[in-house]
């Protein structure tokens, strides 16, 4: 890895990005995300790391992918904006466009950016 490399993974850090180590575990290697301890050491030397992705969220295809996604994480959604307020809905219809609530209806490109009540985003993680 190089110093341009390293600097990016460090800063990154520094700004409260998560970032991931590669360990091997099991005959296989995997990316695990390391814990948010102020005070971790870097071994850029002996071990990979890099800038944890956001993973990429494609709207529910129609309602029944909505509602396939509901019997596993359950009905409730939170709307609030960042998920700070834990502001749980309940839909109260699906349609083919999108789901509606009492206050207002999302479609499933727009639902997406919220969260379902166990903290998975509401979409398909690609």
């Amino acid at each position: 890895m190089s110093i341009d490399e390293q600097i990016k993974i460090l800063q990154a850090y520094k700004n409260g990005k998560l970032i991931e180590i590669e360990v091997f575990d099991n005959g296989y290697y995997l990316w695990i995300t390391l814990n948010s301890d102020k005070d971790y050491t870097f071994d850029f030397r002996n071990n990979n790391y890099r800038i944890k992705q956001k993973p990429k969220i494609r709207p529910y295809k129609d309602a029944k992918e909505f509602l396939e996604a509901s019997k596993e994480h359950g009905l409730f959604i939170d709307t609030s904006p960042l998920q700070l307020s834990n502001c749980y809905n309940l839909p109260i219809y699906v349609s083919p466009d999108g789901v509606r609530f009492v206050h207002r209806a999302y479609s499933f490109s727009e639902i997406k950016k919220y969260h379902w009540q166990d903290g998975t985003p509401c979409g398909i993680v690609e």
